[in-house]
């Protein structure tokens, strides 16, 4: 049985760097702390990443579980 591990780190992005103003989709979003990205990661037992997502701030790491897991 092999143990995977998973969670989320915020990156905070400069207002100027949301891509806004040429209409392009970005992962950046609105949180609390202001613009942010965040990266859920699943890694094996020696802490090695497996697979991982960008979604935008606001989204917490549980939305995400499932199809982390999965993969």
């Amino acid at each position: 049985m092999e143990c995977e591990f998973i969670d989320g780190g915020n990156v905070k992005a400069h207002q100027h760097s949301i891509g806004a103003a040429f209409g392009q989709e970005s992962t950046i979003g609105k949180a609390i702390a202001g613009n942010a990205s965040k990266i859920h990661m699943v890694a094996d037992s020696c802490g090695l990443p497996i697979h991982f997502l960008v979604t935008g701030g606001e989204v917490h790491v549980c939305k995400h579980a499932p199809t982390l897991a999965a993969e």
